[in-house]
């Protein structure tokens, strides 16, 4: 774990009587160094566009099953403003239903709708670049009033937004829980 105000937290908890700073300087040498690229931020007009992801958080016990715990995230383009749900599914029934509640929590539907080219938004991609949506997310895109755009495949900086949130929940937020 990197995330040194977390660990600190942590640590405080069992009677640690240093300091924040302190803590900073001895990660330091362990944290793996930055390699980030420049590149030309993408606003978007209040309204216009959402950005969708799964994130994988591990594990947990159901009814005596291990099952994998997704975090769907979905950030607002203009404001930033984000929703998260944790569920055990990550079925097309589950994208959906995620997108819902966000759409209640945000008390709206944006134009469109960013997200990877998972199976439940997108069956295929053709070599000519012709989309083939999944018919039921389609359906609900259509019913909603959203227009569904996938990103280029390997570009995950497309929906850099979102990517940030995901690495926010995974990172500081859920680091540590159990």
């Amino acid at each position: 774990v990197y995330n040194t105000r977390k660990l600190y937290r942590e640590i405080q908890q069992q009677g640690y009587p240093g300091g924040l700073t302190q803590v900073i300087l001895d990660v330091q040498p362990f944290r793996p160094p930055r390699q980030e690229q420049a590149t030309v931020r993408f606003e978007t007009e209040p309204g216009q566009q959402a950005q969708v992801d799964w994130g994988s958080c591990g594990y947990i016990d159901v009814d005596e099953r291990r099952k994998t715990l997704y975090c769907f995230v979905m950030t607002l383009g203009w404001s930033r403003m984000m929703y998260v749900e944790f569920t055990t599914e990550g079925d097309t029934g589950s994208f959906i239903r995620c997108h819902q509640h966000a759409f209640e929590y945000f008390g709206g539907v944006p134009r469109e709708m960013l997200h990877d080219n998972l199976k439940s938004a997108v069956i295929d991609r053709a070599a000519d670049g012709t989309i083939h949506f999944n018919a039921r997310y389609l359906d609900f895109a259509l019913a909603m009033g959203f227009t569904p755009r996938p990103h280029q495949p390997y570009r995950a900086q497309t929906k850099g937004k979102v990517e940030n949130g995901v690495r926010y929940v995974k990172g500081n937020f859920w680091v540590g829980l159990h």
